[in-house]
């Protein structure tokens, strides 16, 4: 139904026009009795208005008419079948349609009292409206311009909480572990009621797996979970079923390494003292990097694996294992399946060898040089050998051996075993040559990697500085040195380091040097620039000597060997004990000395070695 105005006028050329008379062809009777009117009571359709007027007299005149068309309004509808109500994000269907009596809809539009209009078309998906309650009013036209009225809707679109972070404190725990989870979280338009995590997870695949009923913090188990890096999806949850984005975090439990005692042997020695080898090895996700062994009556027996033994207590021990992993995390003590009987030693072995009682030693070695026909005196003078030369010897050994596992390089260690046997004093002769070669291989290997650290330490603070001037340097060159120290390529790294300083040294030295300016009349004609003095390819290493370990003494220098009161000649440089080559004047201390050990070369000095 549509609103109409109509007017008309008619004249008598005889009287006076005193009446009006409307009528349509679609409705009965008469539309109005005045010359012009209003009226929106037309139903739609095509109208034919007629129209006549009475003059004084009471004659009416001829009708006339004119066609009208009444278009209907169209009609819109909302027909949506999902709630009313829906999350921030969560996609929104908007589903509608419009008829017309007399024509056809060529038009719609949705509208929100919040966000205004949102879209044309019967059906719309919506993923960005406010959050709050909205009255979504759709409407439709058709093709002779005319809206219908609005049908409305109303939702309301809850706000997502909002997870801003999580802690994990610890971040590394022992399997079985209790960590604790620190959120951070918060609702717009509500309250954060929910809070849930999934263990190895991404963001886009989580699936609610626990809950907790907490404010912010939660504890949470690692019982029963598998060791390794783990990544953890968190989420919270509000009071009206809403969830947040997923943050990822990440913690790692750490198993327990597993030890395991391969083989335990007792065996006499050729000198008669009683040697026991151990075996063992760890199992762990990460790396083993440390093996210790102890005894009930000895304690703790050394580390390694696997471990030689010369100075277990006669008895029957009980011989354990552990293993430690890169985290620091030890094993429980493994103990070998049947207790260990080791028998008296039979050799001439000390105490620090062969682990016997001062006392029980001591008449050994007197009994054995009374036998021997040494007497008294032999005997002394084998204690004197082994306080002076042999226990030092075995204390540096070990010493040094155990700074060069710490420090990550490798060590001859069958010759280090075969040393330890033999430095007895029975023995001690015939070794003591490959015992000095083996110090001094160990000190020299030591000094190295001082020395090396020492050169990389030195060419990254070059490289920072350099950072900072802004100077431009081959970053590549610095890594390769790094990387031949991780490799424990000593050598390599050495020689790579000190070029690597040099280069930056130089690159530093010319961004500081600033040019003399000499006026032109200044220079004499004749003169000439002189020769730049050339680079020296020696490296400057002077600055990276390692504190504390003198300059090796000149092997050529005076009294280079002593006497041991044998007739043999101690070398001062590595203490190695030969005989002299023969015919050779020992006492003659200009007669010059070729050490087989280190190769010192000098005389040797007059009387005995102190």
């Amino acid at each position: 139904w549509g609103g109409v105005e109509v007017w008309g006028c008619g004249g008598d050329p005889d009287g006076t026009v005193v009446g009006h008379r409307w009528r349509s062809s679609l409705v009965a009777g008469n539309l109005s009795t005045n010359a012009t009117f209003t009226t929106s009571d037309l139903p739609p359709g095509n109208h034919t208005l007629y129209f006549a007027v009475q003059d004084d007299l009471g004659f009416w005149s001829q009708e006339m008419n004119v066609s009208l068309h009444i278009n209907a309004r169209p009609l819109a509808v909302i027909a949506n079948d999902t709630a009313a109500f829906a999350h921030a994000d969560e996609p929104v269907l908007l589903n509608g349609s419009g008829t017309d009596a007399d024509g056809q809809v060529v038009e719609y539009l949705w509208e929100s009292d919040c966000d205004g209009p949102l879209g044309n078309g019967p059906h719309l998906t919506l993923t960005n409206l406010t959050s709050g309650s909205h009255n979504l009013s759709f409407s439709v036209r058709d093709d002779f311009g005319a809206w219908s009225g609005a049908a409305v809707w109303s939702l309301r679109v809850n706000a997502r909480p909002s997870l801003v972070a999580v802690a994990v404190t610890p971040r590394m725990v022992l399997e079985g572990g209790v960590v604790t989870l620190t959120v951070n979280a918060s609702d717009s338009d509500g309250n954060v009621t929910r809070y849930s995590y999934r263990l190895d997870h991404s963001a886009s695949s989580f699936n609610l797996t626990r809950e907790y009923n907490v404010t912010d913090h939660a504890p949470l188990d690692t019982a029963g979970w598998p060791g390794g890096n783990h990544t953890l999806a968190f989420r919270v949850g509000d009071s009206e079923g809403g969830w947040s984005d997923a943050v990822l975090s990440w913690l790692y439990v750490n198993v327990p390494p597993l030890a395991a005692i391969d083989e335990v042997s007792v065996a006499r020695a050729a000198n008669g003292s009683i040697v026991v080898t151990l075996a063992g090895q760890g199992e762990d996700d990460e790396a083993i990097t440390a093996i210790e062994w102890r005894s009930d009556i000895d304690g703790f027996l050394g580390r390694g694996s696997p471990l030689v033994l010369y100075n277990l207590t006669t008895g029957t021990h009980t011989l354990s294992l552990r293993v430690q992993d890169e985290w620091g995390e030890w094993s429980g003590w493994v103990a070998w399946g049947e207790p260990v009987v080791v028998p008296a030693g039979t050799g001439g072995e000390t105490a620090g060898i062969l682990g016997l009682e001062g006392n029980t030693l001591l008449l050994m070695v007197m009994l054995l040089a009374v036998t021997l026909g040494g007497g008294l005196a032999g005997w002394q003078y084998q204690s004197h050998i082994h306080a002076t030369r042999i226990q030092p010897t075995l204390e540096r050994l070990r010493s040094l051996t155990e700074q060069t596992r710490l420090a990550g390089l490798e060590y001859p260690r069958d010759q280090f075993q075969r040393v330890m046997e033999s430095l007895t004093i029975w023995r001690y002769r015939s070794m003591q040559a490959e015992a000095a070669l083996l110090e001094k291989r160990l000190s020299e290997t030591l000094d190295l990697f001082v020395e090396v650290k020492g050169l990389l330490g030195k060419a990254r603070e070059l490289a920072a500085e350099a950072e900072t001037a802004g100077i431009e340097f081959e970053r590549a060159r610095l890594e390769s040195v790094e990387g031949a120290f991780e490799a424990r390529e000593l050598e390599d790294s050495k020689w790579a380091a000190a070029a690597f300083i040099e280069k930056v040294e130089g690159l530093l030295a010319d961004s500081m040097a600033v040019p003399e300016v000499v006026a032109p009349e200044a220079v004499a004609p004749e003169a000439v620039a002189p020769e730049a003095e050339p680079l020296s390819s020696e490296p400057r290493l002077e600055w990276a000597r390692p504190e504390g370990r003198p300059e090796a003494a000149d092997a050529s220098s005076p009294a280079a060997f002593s006497h041991d009161g044998e007739g043999a000649l101690v070398c001062q440089g590595c203490g190695s004990v030969t005989e002299p080559a023969e015919g050779s004047k020992t006492a003659d201390e200009g007669f010059e000395h070729i050490c087989p050990a280190c190769g010192a070369v000098g005389p040797a000095g007059a009387g005995p070695a102190g």
